[in-house]
């Protein structure tokens, strides 16, 4: 049993044992999802926070978070006695009652969300609960997760449990579209209905949700499109993108950033009035994640995430110039092109040159040459590419000698 496997089992144990508890969750299509998770197979209130605020919280109850809690484990522990996190965001540190894909070798940006994390966990019931797959692909899809590889085990089970034909939901609504009418509740600050929809109740409703959304979104889009000359100009000599509009609707700024990114390949993050401080989403794509971005750790001190997707708030407008400033920064350090040049000693360099099993023309932004008892690397390109470029020639490298060792 890996791991993994070890540690959903341990937390499906830990959850039947303290109920009834409070479940904390995200209001976004996946922390709706869990959170709907968590009513039908357990005894437990259900609290939905934007942000997490413990002081809101009953700290005697024995407390299940749901897609947040992991940046704020030690915090959590100082304040509750009794809890159990399930999330799938990256941080720097994981507590030890922290269920996360990530802190087991698992991309919980792309393979596993919280909503399907979870379902692993209840799967450890026992086979009834299967019928509950669709909510974990509800959570994934709306996280914008692939099927493959790890939510394909959820997609088995939702077919074998009946609930799945197809793409057709109970033989009722396309998931798709399910999974836009929990979004757009949730968008629309609806998240209890979002809820209630996850549950299979007041669909109609939530479709009436989703019409307003798409409507008031296409309004929003065009709005930004018009000004996008000048959204250019403002953004000279920055990595990102930043917008500060508060024409725009705030519950759409995620997504608004995840169009404009994808429409013009850089990254975008928007501003936006929240009534409490600044709310701020930013968005990448995969292109750029490949050239070095993540938002998430960009995001650092402010706010966190995931490499495609991140969000921070601040607490005071005075603040923006300042996080402009640190995150363009960080930005540009890690997409900005780097040389690295290595001079690595060895006998018979020119041997081992002849051992190695790099393909030189396989490297566009490569260098090797032996000479004398040295070989010589020089590499370019964005950082992080040229260290997995470096880190496959010292491993040839040292493959090379041991061949010639042992012949």
């Amino acid at each position: 049993m890996s791991e993994f496997e070890e540690a959903l089992v341990e937390a499906s144990r830990t959850l039947q044992d303290n109920q009834p508890f409070q479940v904390v969750t995200h209001g976004d299509v996946d922390g709706v999802a869990a959170g709907a998770l968590a009513v039908s197979a357990f005894d437990c209130r259900v609290i939905i926070q934007k942000r997490l605020a413990l002081q809101n919280l009953d700290s005697s109850q024995f407390t299940l978070f749901l897609d947040m809690g992991s940046s704020q484990s030690r915090e959590i522990e100082e304040r509750l006695s009794q809890y159990l996190i399930i999330d799938h965001h990256p941080s720097p540190d994981y507590g030890p009652r922290t269920v996360n894909p990530w802190k087991y070798g698992i991309d919980g940006t792309r393979e596993l969300c919280a909503a399907s994390t979870f379902y692993l966990v209840i799967k450890r019931l026992g086979d009834e609960f299967k019928r509950l797959s669709y909510l974990g692909l509800v959570g994934a899809l709306g996280d914008r997760q692939s099927v493959e590889p790890r939510n394909a085990e959820l997609w088995k089970d939702a077919v074998e449990a009946g609930v799945l034909h197809g793409t057709v939901l109970f033989n009722a609504y396309e998931l798709s579209e399910f999974v836009q009418v929990v979004n757009a509740c949730c968008r629309n600050s609806k998240k209890e209905l979002g809820m209630d929809v996850c549950l299979l109740r007041n669909y109609q409703q939530g479709k009436r949700e989703l019409e307003t959304y798409n409507r008031v979104f296409e309004r929003d889009l065009q709005h930004l499109t018009d000004k996008w000359e000048m959204i250019i100009r403002e953004n000279e000599g920055r990595i990102s993108l930043y917008i500060y509009d508060d024409a725009i609707t705030r519950k759409y700024a995620g997504e608004l950033a995840t169009r404009l990114a994808r429409s013009y390949e850089r990254p975008v993050i928007i501003l936006a009035h929240d009534g409490e401080g600044i709310k701020i989403s930013g968005r990448a794509t995969s292109a750029l994640v490949r050239k070095g971005v993540h938002l998430g750790n960009a995001f650092q001190g402010f706010g966190g995430g995931h490499d495609v997707a991140a969000g921070a708030f601040l607490e005071d407008e005075d603040m923006i110039e300042t996080f402009i400033q640190v995150t363009d920064q960080r930005l540009h350090r890690m997409i900005a092109p780097v040389r690295v040049e290595l001079d690595i000693p060895v006998k018979d360099a020119s041997q081992v040159m002849k051992a190695l099993a790099v393909d030189n023309k396989g490297y566009d932004t490569v260098d090797i040459v032996a000479k004398g008892d040295h070989i010589l690397v020089t590499a370019w390109g964005q950082p992080g590419t040229v260290k997995n470029t470096i880190d496959d020639i010292l491993a040839c490298v040292i493959s090379a000698l041991s061949m010639m060792e042992g012949e």
